[in-house]
């Protein structure tokens, strides 16, 4: 499957009735226009499977064999995906494919128009939730590594210093507009950059940018995740947090679903920004937790952190070799953590 450049997908999560070939027949006949944006929505699926389907043959020459496998392939397009949990690309690696069979490829090689965009600005729902990409393995309790997870490659624009993103300003048909700042994915509130389970985490070039509001995550691994394995300090995860200030953000957060021993291992280094507030100090504090409303364009009092770990085994590892650090655009003296470990056992090497 490929979204290739200039290519659009929108998933508005509200049906509108067409005016003209209105539907005659089916659920829709009759059906009138949604009042709110919502749902389970996705911009692109795929789903490796050893189901017998006429179609899922290893050779389609002979007709036999079945191909567990799965591409997907985003370049310098467009994603547009809104609702209760809007997600834009998703793969999942049914019944145990080879890691280096559930691909995602996901190329941004210029910022401001192009990306992915599930920052939900129309939803209402506050527990709605917008997932850049997601990579689930369905199989929990793996035994091999290899027959588990996926593989993301990623490629940001690495555009400059950073902006952060607004609502897209239009999500007609054919000419949607986005308005990504220099984040390669938007989300919103309670947002995800990346989602990956078992996955190894790719980087061909030196930065990528997430951008989420209020309890966000940039990236998010799950049991054996391996991020950007020997970068060596010279590729960069920039994490942009624009929420409110009493709210919560991570650049990464690493967790676990397996029973027994995981170990996932990060070697990019991390930046955050702080909502571009460079007085988030006691002072600060004392003065916003006591505001009614949280003051708009304010920095974070509540805590932001490069890494979070939170495995379901003590005797799980997370390594990080990258560097940890707060981008010179803001500047956080209350709550702001390299790590915050709440179980497993995190390692810092340098």
């Amino acid at each position: 499957m490929k979204n290739l450049k200039d290519s659009e997908i929108t998933v508005t999560g509200k049906y509108v009735k067409p005016t003209t070939n209105a539907p005659t027949l089916g659920t829709n006949d009759g059906r009138g226009d949604d009042t709110s944006y919502g749902g389970e929505n996705y911009g692109i699926v795929g789903i490796s499977d050893t189901n017998n389907v006429s179609y899922n043959y290893a050779d389609l020459v002979s007709h036999s064999g079945v191909d567990n496998s799965v591409k997907i392939t985003h370049e310098d397009a467009k994603i547009f995906v809104e609702g209760d949990q809007a997600t834009g690309i998703y793969a999942e690696n049914r019944n145990d494919a080879e890691k280096t069979n559930v691909v995602v490829n996901y190329t941004n090689s210029k910022a401001g128009t192009n990306g992915i965009d599930v920052r939900n600005s129309n939803v209402t729902n506050i527990n709605a939730r917008g997932i850049g990409i997601a990579l689930v393995n369905k199989t929990q309790n793996y035994t091999n590594e290899t027959n588990a997870g996926g593989t993301i490659n990623l490629t940001g624009a690495s555009d400059g210093a950073f902006a952060f993103g607004n609502k897209a300003t239009s999500t007609a048909i054919g000419s949607l507009t986005l308005v990504m700042g220099k984040n390669d994915i938007l989300t919103g509130k309670n947002g995800i950059g990346i989602y990956a389970e078992a996955a190894n985490i790719n980087l061909s070039n030196d930065k990528f940018t997430v951008e989420t509001q209020d309890k966000g995550v940039g990236l998010w691994g799950v049991d054996d995740t391996h991020v950007a394995t020997g970068a060596n300090h010279q590729k960069t995860f920039q994490y942009n947090y624009n929420g409110a200030s009493n709210k919560n953000g991570f650049a990464m957060a690493f967790t676990g679903n397996k029973a027994g021993r995981t170990d996932t291992t990060n070697d990019l280094d991390i930046k955050f920004t702080n909502v571009n507030d460079t007085g988030v100090n006691l002072a600060y504090e004392r003065t916003e937790s006591k505001a009614a409303t949280p003051t708009a364009n304010k920095g974070t009092y509540k805590g932001i952190a490069g890494i979070l770990v939170n495995t379901n085994d003590a005797n799980d590892t997370v390594t990080n070799r990258g560097n940890i650090e707060e981008d010179s655009s803001s500047k956080t003296n209350v709550r702001a953590y390299g790590a915050v470990v709440n179980k497993g056992t995190f390692i810092k090497l340098w």
